[in-house]
């Protein structure tokens, strides 16, 4: 059980790092994308999720199950 525990540490501290390095290639803008959460469905007023996804990115896509959409997105 120990040898576990120290499996799952060294795994963190790689994610963490992972994590770190990932967060210094990107810009603030990419970064502030991954707060937009878009609808992917065409009932909601406004501009398209396409458009905004386009124009300034996404961290998430709400309300869309098709995969073949979402990946064109």
């Amino acid at each position: 059980m120990e040898k576990s525990k120290q499996s799952s540490a060294v795994s963190a501290k790689e994610t963490e790092e992972r994590v770190e390095s990932l967060l210094k290639k990107m810009s603030l803008e990419e970064k502030i994308a991954q707060l937009n959460q878009v609808s992917g469905a065409t009932f909601f007023p406004g501009p398209k999720g396409e458009d905004i996804i386009r124009k300034s990115g996404a961290g998430s896509i709400l309300w869309l199950n098709d995969t073949k959409e979402f990946n064109r997105l």
